[in-house]
This record gives structure tokens, C-alpha cells and sequence, in this order.
């Protein structure tokens, strides 16, 4: 045995993703945004919140950090490693966008395009 090495089980708290993306979940709308994801876009919560700008002809989606106001996306802060909110109607835009079912997640990679500007970019299955 002294030629073998043991693989012990490890028990890892936290996230499973490691690059920033956006998990989009259908029919509530719920936008989750992992730990890497928060730390690319590194906005104060408290006083920024999200817009997104849609392209229905090409498919794109643009995601620009705004200061807050009535109607841009808010991200709650939770206890996970992850914040979220929900838009059931931001939700059916995407849907309709993407061509997605009602009962579905999808996963979106941001990649950091200009300062407070991502774009999101379908991980297809």
C-alpha cells in the first residue's frame, strides 16, 4: 500500500460556481447572482442597483450597475453565498428573448465589458 495515496472525502462549504455568472429561474423571474459574479461586478448594495438593456434582434443582454432608483433590479443580501432578487416580469422578457420554457434555470457567463457594463452570455447546455 505505501505506493497508493488515499483520497479522503473533503467537505467544502460554500459555492460550487468559480466564474461570474447569473442563474435565471423561470416562472418566478428569480435572478441569483454567485460569489464571483458579486465580486466582478463589486457594487455597494446599499446604494447601486442593476439595469438591465435588452437587444431582442441579437440575442444580447447588457447589465449596467446604476445608483439606485424606483425602476432598476435591487439585490437582496442573504445568509448564502449569493445575492438575488425577483422579477417575474423581467423573467418572461428573457424567456421570450431566449426562447426559454416557463419551467426552467439557465446560466449566464458576465464578462466585464467597460467600467459598471457586463454583458451576459448564454451557457447552453
Amino acid at each position: 500500500m505505501k505506493d497508493f495515496e488515499p483520497i479522503r472525502k473533503q467537505r467544502k462549504g460554500g459555492n460550487k460556481h468559480v466564474h461570474p455568472m447569473i442563474g435565471v429561474g423561470l416562472p418566478l423571474g428569480e435572478f441569483s447572482f454567485y460569489e464571483p459574479t458579486m465580486n466582478l461586478l463589486n457594487i455597494d448594495k446599499t446604494k447601486q442597483a442593476l439595469m438591465f438593456y435588452v437587444n431582442r434582434k441579437e440575442k444580447k443582454v447588457i447589465v449596467k450597475i446604476e445608483d439606485k432608483d424606483d425602476d432598476n433590479y435591487h439585490l437582496s443580501g442573504t445568509k448564502r453565498s449569493y445575492s438575488r432578487f425577483t422579477s417575474k416580469p423581467l423573467g418572461v422578457v428573457f424567456a421570450d428573448v431566449f426562447g426559454f420554457e416557463m419551467k426552467s434555470k439557465h446560466f449566464f457567463k458576465l464578462v466585464k465589458i467597460e467600467e459598471s457594463q457586463f454583458k451576459m452570455i448564454l451557457i447552453e447546455d
